[in-house]
């Protein structure tokens, strides 16, 4: 298997395997004119956002919830490139890749790639293991996922609009304006607006399950949620609710009780407040100009 290589710099996005040497052919067998690419993320609103980006850089996307989802519509369909979350329910994204490397033909050999929220010193073999092409790590700029696509497709995207005008400012203390910036860039205004409102109703029911399983002390629920929790805000630019729920998944794999609760106590405020400046910059992205 080739030696990884980093393809883009200032975020992680690493090739890990071979399998794209026939991705040109499953890329056209795909379509003629626009690659299809498959989203498998149990986050929604991670999955919307990574499908909004796709599809205004000009590919087709469908989208999978679940590992089972994934590998179901891989064996159904033409895929150029899969997406992969690692940490899916049903079927993790290794075992969804490895079955999918054991279907016959141009199936088999779809590029995948993983998306992960963890930082693991081992990510490289374990994907090199799952005979994946290249992994991604949460949150990663909108321009990187497109190049990345982009190369193993061996498809080019639409080049991007150059007249999109610039994002509103926001707070930087709680949200994070470059990925604002950049997701306003890879996505259309209205759509970005919409997406926006649906990471704040996801973020709040998460708070509320994750608030229920510390008082119930039901630590892998605590941990789970506190790990999608982080991924999704760092994808929305929540910089301060990404910490915070990194924070409380340390302490919760770490076994720090008194500081789980702690922590938690603390996560309804910094969601409102998020959510609060989150609600300006749609506004203002709504905003005539």
């Amino acid at each position: 298997m080739a030696n990884p290589t980093e393809a883009a710099t200032g975020t992680t996005a690493r090739a890990v395997g071979t399998t794209a040497q026939a991705s040109e052919t499953t890329a056209r067998a795909a379509s003629a004119d626009r690659a299809r690419i498959l989203v498998a993320e149990d986050s929604a609103v991670n999955q919307a956002v990574a499908a909004a980006v796709l599809e205004k850089a000009g590919y087709d996307v469908d989208t999978a919830a679940t590992g089972l989802e994934a590998v179901g519509a891989v064996e159904a369909g033409n895929y150029a490139l899969v997406l992969m979350d690692i940490s899916m329910p049903e079927l993790n994204g290794f075992d969804a890749t490895a079955y999918i490397r054991g279907l016959d033909g141009a199936r088999g050999r779809t590029p995948v790639v993983a998306l992960t929220a963890h930082a693991m010193p081992d990510i490289r073999q374990r994907c090199e293991a799952a005979e994946m092409d290249a992994y991604l790590t949460k949150p990663f700029a909108a321009e990187t996922l497109v190049a990345l696509v982009e190369r193993l497709t061996g498809i080019g995207a639409l080049p991007p609009d150059d007249a999109a005008s610039a994002p509103p400012a926001a707070d930087t203390t709680v949200l994070d304006r470059s990925v604002l910036a950049d997701l306003r860039r890879m996505t259309d205004a209205g759509i970005l607006a919409d997406l926006i409102g649906d990471f704040v109703d996801e973020a709040r029911a998460r708070v509320s399950r994750l608030a229920a399983a510390a008082a119930r002390g039901d630590g892998a629920t605590v941990a789970d949620e506190a790990h999608a929790l982080k991924s999704s805000a760092g994808t929305y630019g929540a910089a301060q609710i990404a910490r915070l729920a990194a924070d409380i998944e340390a302490a919760q794999l770490a076994a720090a009780g008194s500081a789980v609760q702690a922590l938690v106590r603390t996560l309804p405020a910094l969601v409102e407040a998020t959510a609060t400046d989150l609600a300006a910059y749609a506004e203002a992205l709504a905003a005539p100009r």
